[in-house]
């Protein structure tokens, strides 16, 4: 796992602190279905979350993505952009975790290890959200996505922490027609 050190202006709290830095990935199917991972360890253990893990030393957060999807799933993912960004400055040390959304394709098929996740379901979004194992922040990653998958990064408001110490920006600015050359999908409806 990666510490970054985060430097800031005077009296600003986070200067000079050590941040961990994870990275997930929402891994979208071209039928719209996301990806979710159970834990077998941790505070997510038996809950569903995004697969991910931590920031290798010189890794780009867009690779370690791909990375670590790759190693908990084995599905080749692409990397879109950031879709969601949360620093949690009630844990020492605070911890910075980077969503990326992922695209995959409709035929992928998740083998999970065994060790670290003991499955792996592709659902879509109203599934998910109506699962009462899911995980609090998954569950507003992928509300934020299916409302409006070409959202500005903006802070969400949370009714589970305390927003002081636990800070999620959701949404994800999609470029405009021309600049790329794969269409965006709309989020489909919740």
């Amino acid at each position: 796992m990666t510490t970054a050190a985060v430097t800031g202006g005077a009296g600003d709290p986070a200067a000079g602190s050590l941040h961990t830095v994870g990275v997930g990935g929402l891994v979208v199917r071209g039928d719209g279905a996301v990806l979710l991972v159970r834990h077998t360890y941790g505070p997510s253990r038996g809950r569903l979350m995004l697969p991910g893990g931590h920031l290798e030393a010189g890794e780009a957060l867009r690779a370690t993505a791909v990375r670590e999807v790759g190693e908990e799933t084995g599905l080749a993912c692409t990397a879109r952009g950031v879709i969601a960004v949360r620093q949690r400055l009630d844990v020492s040390p605070p911890n910075l975790y980077f969503v990326f959304l992922l695209a995959a394709p409709t035929d992928a098929t998740p083998v999970v290890d065994g060790v670290e996740l003991d499955a792996a379901f592709w659902l879509t979004p109203a599934e998910a959200l109506a699962r009462d194992d899911l995980q609090p922040i998954c569950a507003d990653i992928l509300r934020a996505w299916a409302a409006d998958p070409r959202r500005e990064l903006e802070p969400l408001p949370l009714d589970w922490a305390a927003a002081e110490d636990y800070l999620l920006w959701t949404g994800g600015a999609a470029p405009s027609a021309g600049e790329d050359d794969e269409p965006h999908r709309p989020g489909p409806a919740v």
